[in-house]
Order: C-alpha cells, then sequence, then structure tokens
C-alpha cells in the first residue's frame, strides 16, 4: 500500500512457508527498501489479511497462519493500526469486528473514524493455495471456501462505557484512546529498543572480533609458512649452485627448486586472496555495525521525539483552559465546553470534526480535521472570531486564543493572526526565506496583548519543533524581552511568557507580581502560562504550578500523574494519566452536565 511517497508492505508468507510480520517501506523516490524497527505489540506473523493506509496510519485487518509443525491453518481476527509517523503498533480490536472470521477480504477507507471491511473467505485455505500446501498434497484439508459479498462497517470505538463510580463527577469529555501509561509505555519501548541494539551489536562485534582473530592468526601463519619456504628455496637454490660448481647432475635438485618456488607463489596468493576476504568481511560488517546503530538510533530518537511532545500535543489540541471557560476534543473528534457561556463561548459547533482546540477571552476556536482551516464561536468582538479572507481557506495546524486575538500557524509554517491589534499583537513576523527551515514556525502562544512563537532555524528544528523565541505585541513588564537559545516550548500569558529550553528547564519572563515567573529549579516537559500563575508538567508527569493562588488555581490535586495541563485566568484544568480524567480546580462556573464519550469525567 501507498502513502504517496512511499510503500508499505506488511507481513506474507515466504516461499519456505515461514509467516513474516516485518515492515518494509519502499522510498518512492530513491527507489530504496528499508526494513522498519516497530514498537509496540503488533498483528504478528500474517498472510491473507486486507490493509490500507489513512491519515498518516497504516491499517491491518485479518488474514491466516499456519503452524508449520501441526500443518494447522487459523484465521486471524483482529485490527491493528501501525503510526507511520512513529511506527508504533495499536491495537484496537473490540466486540464490533465484523463476523465471521474472514481472509482475502478488502480493506476500505470510509469517513467518521470507520472502515469498510469488504468481502473476503471465512474457510480455512484449500488445497493449491500457494505458499500454504503443495498442489494435491494429501495433508491438504479438502475445504471448499465460502466467499462473502458483504460490506461491514465497524466503528473505531476507543473504549467501552464505564458509567462514574462518584455521583459528583460530572461527564465531559474524552480526550484520547489508549492512552493510559503512555509515558511509561514509551521509556519500557525505549528500554526494550536499548537492549535490542545492545545484543544485536555485541553479536556483530563479536562476529567482527572474530575476524581481527582470524586475520592475526592467518597473518602469523603467513609468517612461519614464508619463513620456511623461503628456507627450502634456499636450500634448493645453494644445493644446485654447489652442484652446477662441481659438475654434477641437479636435474632433480632443480625440479625440487621449482616446486618449492611455486609453493611460495602459491602460499603468497593464497594469502593475499584469503586477506582480501577477511578485510571484505570487516568491512561489511564494520558496516553493518554502523547501520544498525543508525537504524536503532533513529528508532530511539522517535520514541525520544514522541516522548518529549506527547503531552505537548495533548495540551494545544484536546484541552484548553481561557477566561472563565474551557474546551476540550472529545473521541469522536467533536469539542465539549463548559464554564461561563454568556456569548456562546461554550457554544461549539456540532457535527464539526476538530483536532485542535484553544480557548480565549470570551472566545474559542479550533481546527477543523475535514480541510484544517480554523473554525470560531463566542464573541466577535475586534473580529477575534472571524478569519480574515486571506487566511480564512488555508490549512493550519497550530492555534492559540489570547485575549482579544487569535494566532495559528499555517501548514506553510508561517503565523497568521487576527483580532485586536491595537499593541501590534498580531503583527506576525514574516518568514525568513533562504535559511535551511525558511524561517518556519513551529508552534505559537496568543496572550492577553502579545504573543509568542518558536521558529525553526534548521530542518531538524522543524522535526523536533523547536527554535529560537520570537514575540510581539505589548512590551510593557518586559513581556516580549525573550531570552536566546534554542527552545522546545513557548507559552504567553496575561502579562508574563514562559518557554523550556533543550535541557527541559523553565525560562520565564515579564511581570511578577505574583511570582508566575518565579519558576522552580526542575525539569519541565511542558509549561502553560495563565493569568497571573503558570502550570507545568515535570519529566516524571507530576505537576506543578506556582504563583497567584487566590482561587486555588494553583494548588494541584495530589496523588495524580499528568499527560496535559492547561492554564486559564483564575482556574487550571488537566488530564489524569492514570485515571483518564479531566480535572479542573481553581475559579469554575457550573455548568450543566452534557453527556458525551466514556471513561472521561470533571470533577
Amino acid at each position: 500500500m501507498g502513502r504517496g511517497d512511499a510503500v508499505f508492505l506488511y507481513g506474507g508468507q515466504a516461499q519456505s512457508g515461514l509467516f513474516i510480520s516485518d515492515v518494509h517501506v519502499l522510498q518512492a523516490r530513491e527507489l530504496k527498501w528499508e526494513t522498519a524497527i516497530t514498537l509496540g505489540k503488533g498483528p504478528g506473523a500474517r498472510a491473507g489479511h486486507a490493509a490500507v493506509t489513512s491519515a498518516g496510519r497504516m491499517w491491518v485487518y485479518g488474514g491466516y497462519r499456519m503452524d508449520i509443525m501441526s500443518r494447522n491453518v487459523k484465521l486471524q481476527e483482529s485490527v491493528h493500526y501501525l503510526e507511520l509517523s512513529d511506527f508504533t503498533w495499536h491495537d484496537v480490536s473490540g466486540p464490533a469486528l465484523p463476523g465471521p472470521v474472514r481472509y482475502g477480504s478488502a480493506l476500505v477507507n470510509a469517513p467518521a473514524s470507520t472502515f469498510a471491511v469488504l468481502g473476503g473467505a471465512t474457510s480455512t485455505p484449500r488445497a493449491g493455495l500457494p505458499g500454504v500446501f503443495p498442489s494435491g498434497s494429501p495433508t491438504a484439508p479438502a475445504m471448499d471456501i465460502s466467499l462473502l459479498s458483504d460490506a461491514y462497517v465497524a466503528q473505531l470505538a476507543c473504549a467501552p462505557a464505564e458509567p462514574p463510580k462518584d455521583p459528583m463527577l460530572q461527564h465531559r469529555a474524552q480526550l484520547v484512546c489508549n492512552s493510559m501509561g503512555e509515558i511509561d509505555w514509551l521509556r519500557n519501548e525505549t528500554a526494550k529498543l536499548q537492549h535490542s541494539m545492545s545484543a544485536e551489536i555485541f553479536d556483530l562485534e563479536e562476529r567482527l572480533t572474530a575476524a581481527y582473530l582470524a586475520a592475526a592468526v592467518r597473518r602469523d601463519q603467513y609468517s612461519t609458512d614464508k619463513e620456511w619456504l623461503d628456507l627450502e628455496v634456499t636450500k634448493y637454490t645453494d644445493l644446485v649452485a654447489n652442484l652446477v660448481k662441481e659438475g654434477k647432475i641437479y636435474t632433480d635438485q632443480m625440479s625440487s627448486l621449482a616446486q618449492s618456488r611455486r609453493n611460495r607463489v602459491e602460499m603468497e596468493i593464497n594469502y593475499v586472496l584469503y586477506s582480501q576476504k577477511l578485510e571484505g568481511r570487516k568491512l561489511a560488517l564494520h558496516m553493518q555495525v554502523d547501520e544498525t546503530r543508525q537504524r536503532y538510533e533513529k528508532a530511539l530518537e522517535r520514541l525520544e521525539l514522541r516522548e518529549a511532545v506527547i503531552t505537548r500535543r495533548k495540551a494545544e489540541g484536546a484541552l484548553s483552559a481561557g477566561t472563565q471557560h474551557s474546551c476540550a476534543i472529545n473521541a469522536q473528534d467533536r469539542a465539549q465546553c463548559w464554564g461561563l457561556n454568556d456569548i456562546h463561548q461554550s457554544d461549539p459547533p456540532r457535527d464539526v470534526a476538530l483536532r485542535g482546540i484553544t480557548a480565549g477571552d470570551h472566545h474559542s476556536c479550533g481546527i477543523r480535521v475535514s480541510d484544517s482551516r480554523i473554525v470560531c464561536w463566542g464573541t466577535n468582538s475586534f473580529g477575534k472570531s472571524t478569519p480574515p479572507a486571506a487566511i480564512a481557506n488555508k490549512p493550519f495546524t497550530e492555534i492559540s486564543a489570547g485575549g482579544g486575538h487569535v494566532c495559528g500557524v499555517q501548514k506553510s509554517g508561517e503565523v497568521s493572526c487576527f483580532g485586536d491589534n491595537r499593541e501590534g499583537q498580531t503583527m506576525a513576523p514574516a518568514l525568513e526565506v533562504g535559511n535551511a527551515a525558511n524561517g518556519q514556525f513551529v508552534m505559537v502562544s496568543a496572550g492577553y496583548a502579545h504573543t509568542c512563537a518558536l521558529r525553526a532555524l534548521t530542518a531538524g528544528d522543524v522535526a523536533r519543533r523547536q527554535g529560537r523565541i520570537e514575540c510581539w505585541g505589548k512590551h510593557a513588564d518586559a513581556r516580549t524581552k525573550a531570552p536566546t537559545g534554542t527552545f522546545k516550548w513557548i507559552t504567553a500569558g496575561g502579562k508574563h511568557s514562559c518557554a523550556i529550553d533543550l535541557q527541559g528547564r523553565v525560562h520565564c519572563w515579564g511581570s511578577n507580581s505574583h511570582s508566575q515567573i518565579a519558576a522552580p529549579r526542575s525539569t519541565f516537559s511542558t509549561v502553560t502560562a495563565g493569568h497571573l500563575h503558570t502550570c507545568g508538567i515535570r519529566s516524571n508527569g507530576d505537576a506543578e504550578c506556582w504563583g497567584s493562588n487566590v482561587f486555588g488555581q494553583s494548588k494541584v490535586p495530589k496523588k495524580r500523574r499528568w499527560q496535559a495541563v492547561s492554564a486559564g485566568y483564575e482556574h487550571t484544568c488537566g488530564v489524569d494519566a492514570l485515571r483518564h480524567q479531566v480535572v479542573c480546580w481553581g475559579k469554575m462556573v457550573p455548568t450543566p452536565d452534557v453527556p458525551t464519550c466514556a471513561r472521561v469525567w470533571v470533577q
């Protein structure tokens, strides 16, 4: 199956009968096959399965495999997808799978997180099927194949329904699928990958050492043989010379001399050939060690990057705390908002799939899944809920709502803003055409009257979502006077801003009226700036807030680990990673219960 720039090959059955579970990638431009190192538990070795790529994922369904010893063929019933960005397998099998079990079906994309399974066979593969049984084999099962002509459409469910155990918990929004302990899982996968890399490289280096030892032994043997053969040649040369002086017959001695010389030449040739073979073997092993190390380092880098941005992605795309309301995206990609709703800021558009959401001051915005365009609702003062015509049809990857303005990052890497511009907060810098990354922006955050963003300087910066800080808008309190260096996170608050450097240290600047820029000396993976307080998630998943705590907005609930946290005006919301809860604390406005997806609740 293809993705436009690459072709993916999964599984199958070799001519020997062995079933395969490898993933191979053919880069379309270079026409070069690569073996992908995948993470997580995949579908397992199989053949006859259906597969399709969609939205950066490769889906695999059904198929069969055979036990080589018992010769029993078993149909496989499961649905997995491979995230092509980091080559991680996910199992989404559930009770809603198409029945009966089948192979040889077709898998087709369908809208709204669904797939269609068309046709297929339900009986054990019969005789003559290539690779399973040789034609006419007496052990081949004489079964007919039952063909199906139905089209079964299955919804990709994320989690079973789970009623609240505590009546005080209000049902709000499911944010992610299969996310429990994701950071722990990533670290476990990293440890396993490092162990595999060490074992594979150790084996290769042992073989390389053996090759060097063989070369040393051969060199010593060559020296011994050369010395002995040289003595033989010298002996027969001297013997022939003496016989010539004495006028005696030396025919036999000449023959022995010629043979000793031939032996000497033959030994020399054999040594050269063997040395060349050993050198080739050593070179190949050196290259294999380097290639193995590079393969694993790429896979480890994917894990490292994923761990570095995982909570960032959830914080930006799934949960946002605004002035007096908050919003989240549920498992059906629909927006869910709660809190103050005096001007419909908590009334998101219905039946519009969103993949990013942000709550501002009496307004909210999101990015539509269908076309990546911005959609906003709530108050339209200063035009902050109406994207201008110049960018209304442009695709966006990032969105952030401030006090009276909104900013986003287009797919081209350009930052575009609209709304209140009395302090120049919507005057985003242009791209810097000419450097390695064309000066693309990779992250943006809109504060109350200022904006900050990260500008990538290299292609690697773009992939890692890091770069230098650029701020614009109201300069009071030095809120736009950003530090220099390379950073991987940026957030703009009421009158202050914060960023995280590549070592995980938080740097804050601007107003410190309530100690909101007095960041703890610890390493953080994310940071979020509110009005007069700031919160962050440490590398171990703990959350900490500092600054104003008048309404308890900086008092983080204890005994929890967090996937995401978002600081609002006088309240804070976070995603509990272990309980699958959205938890908010601080000054809250009660809202009616609105049913949505299961297993995520708001306190």
